[in-house]
C-alpha cells in the first residue's frame, strides 16, 4: 500500500475511506483517488492545503470541534458538492474551496468572523449568477465577494456578520458604503484600492478590520471608526493620501507594534485629535505600517 505522513490509518486498495489523526495539515495533498473522509472528532484544525487537489472527493464531515479551516484546504476538490461548516468554526482560509467545481451548496455559520481571499472562488455556487444578489455574493449572513462593475451608493444587507477578505477590492467606481450595524469584523483588503470613496463609516459593532483593509482608498478624505474596535491591521490605511480626519469613537488605550504578536508594542496618544489621528495612518514617519491594538 502506499504511505502518507501522518495518516493514522489507510484501507486497502479496494476501500475508499479513511479514518485520519489530529493533525492534518498537508496530509492528503494530490491524492486524488480519494473519496470519503471521516475526520475524527478530535481534530481542532484542518490545515493548509490538508485535502488540496483530492479530485474524487465526494463526501466530507467536518466535526463540531473544528475551529479553523486552512488556505487551500480543499482546494481543487471538484468532486465536492456541499459542505457544511459546523459552528465552532471562527476562520476560513484563503483560497480553502477554490476551484472546487462541483460545489453548489455551502453552508457558513454566524461563528465565522474571518473568510480569506477567494475562499470559494470559481466554485459551482461562486459561478451560478442565480445566488448573486446583483454584484453581490452573500452566503449565508457573510460578504463573500463584490464584482467590480459595481458603481455609486452600496449599502451592505442587514444582518452581515463578515466582510471577507479583498471583498470590495478594485472596486474604483464605489463612491460610498453603508456598512450594516451587525457587521463585526472588516477582512484585510476588503475595501483595497476604492479609490471614488470619500468617507467611510465604521459602526460599534466591528472589533477587529484587517490589514489593507482600505489601503489605496486615495479619495477618502474622512473616517469614523467605530467604539468597539479593538484591532486595525497593517496599513490599514496606506496610500489613502487625502485622508485628513479619523473620527475615534474610543481613542484611549491604544497600543502599536511591527510584530503581529504587539511585541515591543508602544502606547500611543492624541487621537482624540482627527487631525493627528490620521496622519498616524497614513504617514510612514509615525504609525502607518504598524498593527493596532487597543486594551480595556
Amino acid at each position: 500500500r502506499k504511505e502518507f505522513s501522518g495518516i493514522a490509518t489507510v484501507m486497502p486498495p479496494n476501500q475508499r475511506e479513511t479514518k485520519i489523526p489530529n493533525t492534518i495539515d498537508r496530509a492528503f495533498l494530490n491524492c486524488s483517488a480519494l473519496t470519503t473522509i471521516n475526520i475524527p472528532d478530535g481534530v481542532t484544525s484542518i490545515g493548509k492545503s490538508a485535502f488540496q487537489n483530492c479530485s474524487e472527493l465526494t463526501s466530507v464531515i467536518i466535526p463540531n470541534g473544528v475551529t479553523e479551516i486552512g488556505g487551500s484546504a480543499f482546494y481543487g476538490c471538484s468532486g465536492l458538492t456541499s459542505i457544511k461548516i459546523p459552528d465552532n468554526v471562527t476562520s476560513i482560509g484563503k483560497s480553502a474551496f477554490q476551484n472546487c467545481s462541483g460545489l453548489t451548496s455551502v453552508i457558513i455559520p454566524d461563528s465565522v468572523t474571518e473568510i480569506g481571499k477567494d475562499a470559494f472562488f470559481d466554485t459551482a455556487h461562486y459561478n451560478n449568477n442565480s445566488n448573486w444578489t446583483g454584484d453581490v455574493l452573500y452566503i449565508g449572513n457573510h460578504l463573500i465577494k463584490v464584482k467590480n462593475t459595481i458603481s455609486g451608493s452600496y449599502s451592505i444587507r442587514g444582518g452581515i456578520k463578515t466582510i471577507a477578505d479583498s471583498a470590495f477590492e478594485g472596486c474604483s467606481g464605489l463612491t460610498s458604503v453603508t456598512i450594516s450595524d451587525a457587521v463585526t469584523s472588516i477582512g484585510s483588503e476588503a475595501f483595497y484600492g476604492c479609490s471614488g470613496l470619500t468617507s467611510i463609516k465604521i459602526p460599534d459593532s466591528v472589533t477587529e478590520i484587517g490589514n489593507n483593509a482600505f489601503s489605496g482608498c486615495s479619495g477618502l478624505t474622512t473616517v469614523t471608526i467605530g467604539r468597539s474596535v479593538t484591532s486595525i491591521g497593517y496599513r490599514a490605511f496606506r496610500d489613502c493620501s487625502k485622508l485628513q480626519k479619523v473620527h475615534f469613537g474610543n481613542p484611549n488605550g491604544w497600543k502599536v507594534s511591527e510584530n503581529i504578536d504587539m511585541t515591543d508594542a508602544e502606547t500611543i496618544s492624541g487621537l482624540d485629535n482627527t487631525a493627528t489621528a490620521a496622519e498616524y495612518f497614513t504617514s510612514s514617519s509615525y504609525y502607518r505600517d504598524y498593527y493596532w491594538k487597543r486594551e480595556g
